[in-house]
C-alpha cells in the first residue's frame, strides 16, 4: 500500500487484492495511522497489510482494511471446506435410505426399458414404467455415488490450498447420460441452469430502471464482454443503513461466489465522499468487504473511471 498523496491531489490505496482509487479535493493535514499505532511520515510508504485507519483534519475519513490477501484466502478455504463438509454428509445421508442394487436404462425398439441388478445376481429384473419412484432413487443413487467420489477429490484439492472447482463438482450431472437426468435431482447444478436459476432470484428485487450514468453502462457492457452474469440495481437491505440498491449484482461463475458493486462517482465532492465512506462503513459491518463479497470502484471529475482497468479489476474477481 503506498502513500503519495498532496493536498488535492489523486490518492490510490491498495487494499490486499483490491485497489481502490480515492479522489479527494482539498484534504490538508493528514494523519495516517497504521496497526501497532506506528505513525511515518506524510509520503512514507505503508506497508502492504495490517489494519488501516486514516484520518483527515477538517474531513474526517475512515478507512479499515479486514482482509489481507492470505486471511480471505485462508477465510475461503475454511468456508469452502466448511460448505463441501456438509454437502457430503447430506449426500451420504440420502445414500443410507437408497434401495438396493443399481440401475441400467437402455432404449431399444423405440423403447426404454429399465432394469435392476441386485449384488451377486447373475441377471437383472425389468422395472414397470409405472415405478418411476424407484426409478428415481436408483437414479439418484447412481449420482450421489459419484457425487460422494468427486467431493472427496475437491476436499484433497482444498486441504492441498487450491479452491474450490464447481465446474468438477457440477460435472457429475452433466456426465450422465441424457436418458438418467431427468431422474436425477443435482446437488451441484450445471453452470447453465445456476445462471438461470442466478438470474431469476436476483431479477425479483431489481428496480428495473435504466442505466443512469455512463459509467455504469461501461460496467454492464464490459461485465457483457466477459461474459459475466449480472443484475442491475437489485435491492440488498443493511442493518443500521436500511434498503439500498447496489449499481450491480454480478456472479463469478467459475467460483458460484455473489459479489455487490458498488460505484462512487463524485469522490471530489466532500458531503458525496462522506456519504459514501458512510455507506461503505454500513456494508462492511454487514459483512460486505472488498475482495470477499463486494467490488467498489471510484472516480472523481480530476481523474475519470479509466475503462481497461475495470475490465481488468473485473477479471480479477470474476473470472
Amino acid at each position: 500500500m503506498r502513500n503519495d498523496a498532496v493536498p488535492g491531489s489523486y490518492l490510490t490505496f491498495t487494499l490486499g487484492s483490491a485497489t481502490l482509487k480515492w479522489a479527494f479535493a482539498h484534504l490538508t493535514e493528514q494523519q495516517v495511522l497504521i496497526s501497532g499505532n506506528k505513525r511515518p511520515a506524510g509520503r512514507d510508504v505503508m506497508r502492504p497489510h495490517g489494519l488501516v485507519a486514516m484520518h483527515f483534519v477538517g474531513r474526517f475519513f475512515i478507512m479499515q482494511n479486514y482482509y489481507e490477501d492470505h486471511q480471505l484466502w485462508q477465510a475461503q478455504l475454511t468456508e469452502e471446506e466448511r460448505e463441501l463438509r456438509k454437502l457430503l454428509k447430506i449426500v451420504r445421508k440420502e445414500l443410507s435410505h437408497a434401495p438396493e442394487g443399481s440401475l441400467s436404462i437402455a432404449k431399444q425398439g423405440g423403447r426404454t426399458w429399465y432394469r435392476r441388478r441386485f449384488p451377486g445376481q447373475a441377471g437383472a429384473t425389468y422395472i414397470k414404467h409405472s415405478e418411476t419412484s424407484l426409478i428415481c432413487r436408483l437414479a439418484q443413487k447412481r449420482y450421489d455415488t459419484l457425487l460422494c467420489g468427486a467431493i472427496e477429490l475437491e476436499l484433497k484439492q482444498l486441504q492441498a490450498g487450491k479452491l474450490l472447482a464447481f465446474q468438477n463438482l457440477a460435472a457429475v450431472y452433466d456426465g450422465l447420460p441424457e436418458l438418467w437426468k431427468p431422474f436425477v435431482e443435482p446437488h451441484v447444478l450445471p453452470d447453465d441452469m445456476f445462471i438461470e436459476q442466478w438470474l431469476a432470484d436476483h431479477q425479483n428485487t431489481a428496480s428495473g430502471d435504466s442505466f443512469k450514468s455512463k459509467s455504469e453502462r461501461i460496467h454492464a457492457m464490459t461485465y457483457r464482454e466477459l461474459q459475466v452474469p449480472f443484475v442491475y440495481e437489485p435491492a440488498l437491505h443493511l442493518d443500521g443503513y436500511g434498503t439500498v440498491r447496489p449499481d450491480f449484482v454480478v456472479l463469478n461463475v467459475r467460483t458460484r461466489r455473489t459479489f455487490y458493486h458498488e460505484h462512487f462517482g463524485i469522490m471530489d465532492d466532500p458531503g458525496y465522499c462522506a456519504k459514501a465512506l458512510a455507506k461503505l462503513n454500513d456494508y462492511h459491518r454487514n459483512g460486505y468487504y472488498e475482495g470477499k463479497n463486494l467490488i467498489i470502484t471510484m472516480e472523481s471529475s480530476l481523474h475519470p473511471m479509466d475503462p481497461d482497468e475495470v475490465a481488468d479489476l473485473f477479471r480479477h474477481y470474476l473470472l
